[in-house]
């Protein structure tokens, strides 16, 4: 029995409030000195990576789930090019000799793919430039806490480039616990995943 694409977005929001959890208890032990900078912005390198983890995870569910019929949106309205039998298949044909997908950078993984299995490669494409763009600049973050290269290092450094930075703030992890507005409570971090419960949201319709 097909479900609601929403259940997917619901299992995101309920992983990202558990990571928040762990973020706010982090934030708490610090404050109290507890623990030290280099504890918490580990913290918030592992946190982070593991909210991507978990986008990847969702998008690559709700591509199958849409493409083998067993999910289906309320809101979206999504045709399939081609109808995959047996369903059994769809991953296998998606995915051909390869043993995992990336789904990032998302123009070029996803929206790319959508366009291939989903007319017009919807529900994939209905993110707005805004939302590709920040998805864009997420992803140069989760590289330079990835891989410490110096080309994803480079990356992030012009990112934040021009930005009104402490100098605490100009590595990945600081620039995640830093505030972007002067009344703002909410750190970078927190605003990041906000911003990927909507796109989610969005998606699964």
């Amino acid at each position: 029995m097909p479900r609601l694409a929403r259940s997917l977005a619901n299992k995101f929001i309920v992983r990202t409030e558990d990571l928040e959890k762990t973020r706010a208890k982090m934030e708490a032990l610090f404050n109290a000195g507890q623990v030290g900078l280099n504890d918490i912005e580990q913290d918030y390198s592992g946190l982070y990576l593991d909210i991507f983890t978990e986008f990847e995870i969702t998008i690559e569910n709700l591509f199958l789930g849409l493409l083998s019929g067993s999910l289906y949106s309320r809101k979206n309205l999504i045709e399939r090019k081609a109808k995959i039998q047996p369903v059994s298949m769809t991953r296998a044909i998606v995915f051909g000799d390869r043993a995992y997908l990336d789904w990032l950078p998302y123009r070029d993984k996803t929206i790319e793919r959508a366009e291939v299995y989903f007319v017009d490669g919807k529900p994939f494409t209905l993110l707005t430039s805004t939302q590709k763009s920040n998805l864009d600049e997420y992803g140069i973050i989760r590289n330079a806490l990835a891989h410490k290269s110096d080309s994803a290092k480079k990356r992030f450094q012009k990112l934040i480039n021009g930005l009104s930075l402490l100098p605490r703030e100009k590595s990945p992890t600081g620039f995640l616990r830093s505030r972007p507005y002067s009344a703002s409570t909410q750190t970078q971090y927190e605003i990041t995943v906000w911003e990927l419960i909507d796109m989610i949201k969005n998606l699964c319709g």
